[in-house]
């Protein structure tokens, strides 16, 4: 029984997407025969305009075909179908069928396109809201945190687990800055589930980041929320290969600030970190604010 049923769903989806072509199919034999049954004079090519309706609710490729193929079948009907009518009379109605077909077709092609670029536009603004909708939910998380904080050192993890849980990001890390040594390294992590990291993190508390060294360093070097599409570029050693194995792509950094200088960066990671994103930088930025009016 089990095995019966992929066959079955395997089956329905083939007619599902057959039946149109099929029916596509007999429709315009069927016309074609009722072409020849016609005398030259009656302008039975017109009806073709059906197919090519037809034909637009399978998709464009469809209706040019179609449009050949129709085409293709008015000029054969006018040498098979039986005499009758006058010369003019007959060219005229098979031009206007010809005429037809391809003023259909291109009308049909234009409406199949717009509709496209309508869900086009509709996946983009959905996606839109989507993105604005969990970035204010993720604004409101970390105001939460450090609003019921009384101090950073309690804040800080929490702050690096909102951020990962609401933006489902990967990895989240802090740097602290050493004033004396101008030397960052790793004090605090979180990780979330659903992938294996550790080899990753246990590389980057291992490292130290200094000014324009990698990701961090560029925050740190430019003060503002940066992203990196590709963040194994910028890495080497073990913790490249880390991030490499963790199918770690895209990165986002910006800077904990105190008394307009930076004391640390937060750092997060993603498989698919979207590249480019201003409003999400912008996001970050106020985010980098608020820590720094409560530290």
């Amino acid at each position: 029984m089990n095995r019966e049923m992929p066959k079955t769903r395997t089956l329905r989806k083939i007619f599902k997407a057959a039946w149109p072509i099929l029916v596509l199919i007999l429709l315009t034999t069927g016309l074609f025969f009722v072409d020849l049954s016609l005398p030259l004079g009656v302008a039975a090519g017109v009806p073709y305009l059906l197919c090519i309706l037809w034909a637009s609710r399978i998709g464009t490729r469809q209706v040019w075909m179609t449009a050949i193929a129709t085409s293709l079948l008015v000029i054969l009907g006018y040498a098979l179908s039986p005499d009758g009518g006058e010369a003019w009379k007959i060219f005229m109605n098979r031009g206007v069928a010809l005429m037809a077909i391809w003023v259909t077709a291109i009308n049909c092609v234009r409406w199949l396109q717009a509709e496209s670029s309508l869900i086009h536009l509709n996946s983009q603004l959905e996606q839109t809201v989507f993105e604005r909708t969990q970035r204010l939910a993720m604004q409101s998380s970390v105001a939460n945190v450090l609003r019921g904080s009384d101090k950073w050192e309690t804040a800080l993890p929490n702050t690096l687990n909102v951020i990962c849980q609401e933006m489902k990001w990967q990895v989240g890390i802090y740097w602290k800055i050493d004033a004396t040594t101008h030397i960052a390294t790793c004090t605090s992590t979180v990780e979330n589930p659903g992938g294996s990291y550790t080899a990753f993190i246990d590389a980057t508390q291992d490292s130290q980041v200094t000014q324009n060294m990698g990701l961090p360093g560029r925050v740190w070097e430019c003060g503002t929320p940066c992203w990196m599409s590709n963040i194994t570029e910028n890495m080497n050693g073990p913790r490249k290969t880390a991030a490499q194995k963790a199918q770690l792509q895209g990165g986002l950094a910006f800077p904990v600030m105190f008394d307009q200088t930076a004391i640390g960066i937060m750092e997060f990671f993603s498989c698919h970190l979207p590249s480019d994103d201003q409003d999400l930088l912008d996001t970050f930025q106020s985010i980098s604010i608020h820590i720094s009016q409560f530290l």
